[in-house]
């Protein structure tokens, strides 16, 4: 984002300055692989990439004006992922876990993991309404004491949440997470909701809200960041 865009932290970003590891640019060839199966109620998926990774590291940019503001530019990397994506339903229980084993240019391979489940209650008062109560934790080696590499700021992370869906013809649905740092106290709350109004509009409303006390937590930089986005959407 520019300097009136969000979200964004302190440094602005000079995409147009992109770096690329491989010689081939953005004109590497990626290989991705995935098999998917499910044995009773456990669906599962193995899956394999190998490439230049979409989600970049951020180097100083180098400008030919040494007066202007600081700028970071976006690295990318190649790299190997290998995944695994799990999911158990178990009458009114959904269980899921999702986990990778990565590398990057600074950390090395490492892995990580997100795993928790939701609990439906149906007919909720009577209605048609189903309320959904969500726990999952979040871990990344990278923050590990023994790794020696401090990562973002999903490392240890607890999520709670509850997903409310009235299964009414307009398709009205609310989900409200709070994602709490267990280490560092960082916190993050989310609520989105939306609703057809007819045939032809939708409505949708979207809250993100950031916390944080300790220099330490990479949320530091949101901390000015909250939002509240009203969206209409026309479809044709």
């Amino acid at each position: 984002p520019g300097v009136g865009g969000r979200l964004r932290g302190p440094l602005l970003l000079a995409s147009e300055e992109a770096l690329y590891e491989s010689q081939d640019g953005n004109s590497h060839v990626d290989l991705a692989l995935r098999y998917s199966h499910y044995i009773g109620n456990v669906e599962f998926a193995l899956s394999h990439f190998s490439g230049t990774d979409r989600a970049p590291l951020f180097v100083p940019a180098i400008g030919s004006n040494p007066l202007a503001p600081a700028r970071i530019a976006p690295f990318y990397y190649l790299t190997d992922q290998t995944g695994l994506e799990t999911t158990l339903v178990a009458g009114n229980w959904l269980w899921k876990l999702e986990a990778v084993s990565r590398r990057d240019p600074l950390a090395g391979r490492y892995g990580a993991a997100t795993g928790g489940f939701e609990y439906s209650f149906y007919g909720i008062g009577g209605t048609n309404s189903d309320l959904g109560v969500i726990a999952e934790y979040q871990y990344d080696s990278r923050n590990d004491p023994l790794n020696g590499f401090a990562n973002g700021a999903f490392d240890d992370d607890l999520v709670l949440g509850a997903r409310w869906a009235l299964n009414d013809f307009a398709g009205s649905e609310v989900l409200l997470l709070v994602s709490r740092d267990l280490a560092n106290n960082g916190q993050l709350a989310s609520l989105e909701a939306s609703r057809r109004l007819n045939n032809d509009w939708r409505v949708a409303l979207e809250a993100r809200q950031f916390s944080a006390d300790t220099p330490a937590d990479p949320l530091l930089l949101f901390d000015r960041e909250d939002y509240w986005q009203l969206s209409i959407t026309r479809f044709f």
